[in-house]
């Protein structure tokens, strides 16, 4: 049996059980790097802190999560930067 293209992604995406009917939020099927390892985190948290230290240390330094996740991003990075900030604080 075949079936034309057209057809086929018209079923996979609006038939029985299709993409835009399943019912999954917009962050079901979105997977990004915070999701797979928390070494993404870990690293963009360096990258962000070397960006920080060149501009020398600014009262504000903002970082805006643009993803089309549910904030999980800027969750993980403000924990590791309190779990940072707690072990800075009690060094020495």
């Amino acid at each position: 049996m075949s079936i034309a293209w057209r057809d086929a992604m018209s079923r996979a995406l609006y038939g029985p059980g299709g993409f835009f009917v399943a019912g999954a939020g917009p962050a079901d099927h979105f997977r990004t790097s915070v999701h797979a390892s928390p070494a993404f985190t870990s690293a963009l948290l360096r990258l962000i802190s070397e960006v920080d230290s060149t501009l020398g240390h600014p009262p504000r330094f903002d970082v805006v999560d643009v993803g089309a996740g549910r904030g999980e991003l800027l969750r993980a990075l403000l924990g590791l930067v309190r779990t940072a900030t707690a072990v800075e604080g009690t060094v020495g």
